[in-house]
């Protein structure tokens, strides 16, 4: 049974981010980027530990095609899948600004 995947307000920001800057690059670009993101949310959610742990307790599903990682924590008991952010690795991590 798949999990069921909630994407956190930041994610949705990355997201509408991304997307808007690929497609002021190129028409359709940022559609081929989303629908990138959402075969790995759906590799995701068909097998969460499929990727490896980043930090403690987050994992991290590149995303084909573009230089972007989804950061995901899952929780078991409720068969549920938190992504944290939509990162966009050729970017300075939030952290360290």
């Amino acid at each position: 049974m798949d999990y069921t995947i909630y994407l956190t307000p930041s994610a949705i920001a990355d997201m509408a981010i991304a997307t808007d800057y690929y497609n002021s690059k190129s028409e359709g670009l940022g559609k081929r980027m989303a629908n990138e993101v959402d075969m790995v949310l759906s590799r995701i959610a068909a097998n969460p530990k499929i990727f490896s742990f980043r930090y403690r307790d987050i994992r991290a599903a590149k995303v084909p095609s573009f230089p972007y990682l989804v950061f995901y924590k899952t929780r078991q008991i409720h068969k549920t899948i938190q992504v944290i952010r939509v990162f966009n690795t050729h970017q300075q991590p939030f952290w360290r600004k």
